[in-house]
């Protein structure tokens, strides 16, 4: 009798030989889980999350350009949060000089749910100067108790704005509770549903303090804008085809030397779907007729 022998050669192919990220996790200092923001956020971009993320960044400074894009797993469920661990936003400083092809200190780039907390975030140069950029579909973004620097600018492009939104549809941003100073413009959106404004207190911005394009439903409120050295034409709040049940309240407007308040532009609505704009108070300075509330 003839024996006959099968050898079976399996194939085992392995695509992802790394964890999830699920808990927390220190960045910086002594013996921390990641040396850099930069290290952090390429786990947290290959790897996904099963679980919430919580980034602790030690105090100190980072010099460091980051792009944080698409995470898998990332929801409502398991969000992911980068805060200082001394819970002092003066103490961790994230800063980077961008140039042309990439102007950003830290970009969003198509990642959901995502929040900045209690960081010092800046962006130094002459001509390219924006600390946070939202792009390419980011949602669910939150950007809180922070200080975001751009640099004392005279110009009046898009290009030194502190918080700057581009490319896709980014919904659902949430700025509120931040010291947002100097640049060209404080927040600039064109674009994008959900966006919500409130109790930011903006300085010295050189063109505009707020300007939300093409945003319908927006809410702007409790949001503290100072301007002592500002363009011929500055508006502290522009909103230009803002459709809807906008809201623009409770601001405190100081316009130490005139020009525009509280710009409108084509913000249009009906009886079902009424905007308010209400309680702003609105303090214009300056030389007879540059001041207009």
């Amino acid at each position: 009798m003839k024996q006959i022998i099968i050898t079976l050669i399996l194939t085992i192919s392995v695509l992802n030989g790394y964890s999830q990220l699920s808990g927390s996790y220190t960045i910086g200092g002594t013996n921390p889980d990641y040396a850099s923001i930069t290290l952090a956020v390429s786990d947290l971009t290959t790897n996904g999350v099963s679980g919430p993320v919580t980034f602790l960044i030690r105090d100190g400074i980072y010099n460091q350009q980051v792009s944080i894009g698409t995470i898998a797993g990332a929801s409502s469920a398991n969000p992911v949060l980068f805060t200082s661990e001394s819970g002092d936003s003066t103490a961790v400083t994230w800063t980077f000089t961008p140039g042309s092809s990439a102007n950003y200190t830290c970009r969003l780039y198509g990642c959901d749910y995502v929040t900045l907390d209690g960081l010092t975030i800046r962006a130094i140069g002459a001509s390219y100067a924006r600390p946070i950029d939202i792009e390419n579909g980011s949602t669910y973004t939150t950007i809180r108790n922070c200080v975001i620097e751009a640099p004392l600018t005279t110009n009046t492009n898009q290009n030194q704005s502190a918080i700057y939104e581009g490319s896709g549809t980014n919904s659902y941003t949430l700025i509120e509770n931040n010291i947002i100073s100097n640049g060209s413009y404080g927040v600039y959106f064109d674009g994008g549903t959900g966006l919500e404004i409130r109790n930011n207190f903006f300085e010295d911005q050189y063109y505009m303090g707020i300007s939300v394009d093409n945003c319908p439903e927006v809410k702007i409120t409790g949001n503290e804008i100072l301007a002592t050295n500002s363009h011929s034409s500055y508006q502290a709040i522009h909103a230009e085809y803002c459709d809807n049940q906008i809201e623009i309240v409770a601001n405190k407007i100081d316009l130490q030397t005139g020009y525009y308040g509280l710009y409108l532009y084509y913000c249009e609505a009906n009886l079902s779907n009424s905007g308010l704009i209400a309680n702003n108070f609105i303090s214009v300075g300056g030389s007879s007729g540059t001041g207009i509330g």
